[in-house]
């Protein structure tokens, strides 16, 4: 015996029920393009954004490595002028002493004057000297970001404060003071990626007291 069903399907009842819609499939497709676009726009973003931290890492170790290479050297002056004004060219004078002076262990001697000065993006150390009466000039430049990848490096060095740091030993009433000066490494520096240009910058300061007296 067989049961008659009561109504008939329609083919169109039964692609309905038995599979997608076209306008379902077109929204599952549109949402999967933005949830595509958005997770690719962050991934872009975070490996920018990592990009930017190792560039101010470089930019950082650069800038410590030639502020701690030359604050002692620095320190070892009696003044500090910027020669000629505004030129960025910061001069130090030596303190008089027998037979010139010992500079870095005995390496150089009779040295009489030191420079340095922002160029090219790097920053250059002159020591001057006067072996034997002619002044011979000795000098050492300290590149910055100079790892491949950089398009445009530029640097600056500026020495400020004339402030004055007083010391009373003890049985010296008079006591002495030294002159401090605040000496600031600076760089920016910019840097492609993606299709884009980038800049990051950098500041070092030190703190350079002087403490030869001619």
């Amino acid at each position: 015996m067989f049961t008659v069903c009561p109504f008939k399907m329609t083919k169109s009842q039964i692609n309905s029920r038995a599979g997608f819609s076209l306008i379902e499939v077109m929204v599952s497709a549109v949402l999967a393009i933005i949830v595509v676009w958005a997770a690719g726009t962050q991934i872009i973003n975070v490996l920018r954004y990592h990009n930017e931290f190792r560039i101010d890492a470089i930019l950082l170790e650069d800038l410590t490595r030639v502020a701690n290479g030359v604050q002692s050297r620095v320190e070892m002056c009696t003044s500090w002028v910027e020669t000629p004004p505004n030129s960025g060219i910061w001069k130090g004078t030596f303190p008089i002493q027998v037979n010139g002076v010992a500079f870095e262990t005995n390496r150089f001697t009779n040295v009489t004057g030191y420079r340095i000065f922002a160029e090219d993006g790097a920053f250059v150390e002159e020591l001057i000297r006067n072996p034997d009466g002619v002044d011979v000039t000795n000098t050492v430049t300290r590149f910055i970001a100079n790892e491949p990848g950089f398009s445009s490096v530029s640097t600056a060095a500026f020495f400020s404060g004339t402030n004055t740091l007083s010391f009373f030993p003890p049985n010296d009433p008079h006591g002495f003071s030294n002159q401090i000066f605040r000496a600031e490494f600076s760089v920016t520096a910019e840097w492609r990626w993606a299709g884009r240009t980038h800049t990051n910058s950098a500041t070092v300061p030190r703190i350079i007291v002087l403490y030869n007296k001619n």
